[in-house]
Formats: C-alpha cells, structure tokens, sequence
C-alpha cells in the first residue's frame, strides 16, 4: 500500500477518506504493526482497482497455511473439514455426526 500511496502522492489521511477508516489505522497498516480486517482489506483493493489486492496483507507464515490447503479443496466430502493440528499443519478431520454415510 506504501507503494501504491507514494506513487500518486497521496498519504495517510488521503487513504483513511477514501476507505472510510481512521488516519491511525491506516499509519500502523503501513508500519506493519497491525493488518486491516477483511472488510478494509477489499475496501483498499476496491479504491486501488486491486493495485493492493486483498491477498497482499497475508503474511508469509499464513501463506504457507493456505497453500496447504490447496491439496485438499478438491475432495474434501460434506462433513470433512481441515483444522490446523498440534503444530500448526492442517489436516483433515471427519465430523462423524455431518459425515455421509454409504
């Protein structure tokens, strides 16, 4: 977003106006200390025509999480869900009580 903000000469307060949030907000967005919500983080996509994408704000860390659940998207049944386990890889769990049976 820092990119996106210098390169048409706009700051802190120009982006909290147009997003309809708080100057403080935005600063510690650009600082790195917080993230924006879901809601803000598809206003800022939105004002930037996706030049920031909603995407752009996901650490790496979380990254990596969502990858791994690329493998399981495509057979996951009515009833499977995948949960982080014990050291934070996601996995799959059967609810047994949604499960189909047959």
């Amino acid at each position: 977003m820092r990119a996106f903000l210098d390169e048409r000469g706009l700051g802190p307060t120009a982006a909290a106006k147009a997003i309809g949030c708080t100057h403080p907000a935005v600063i510690e967005w650009l600082s790195g200390r917080k993230r924006p919500n879901a809601e803000m983080r598809e206003a800022i996509a939105i004002w930037t025509s996706d030049a920031v994408p909603s995407s752009s704000w996901v650490h790496e860390i979380d990254r990596e999480r969502l990858d791994a659940l690329k493998p399981f998207g495509a057979d996951i049944d009515e009833g499977t869900k995948v949960s982080p386990d014990d050291t934070g890889q996601f996995v799959r769990v059967c609810d047994c009580a949604k499960a189909k049976v047959g």
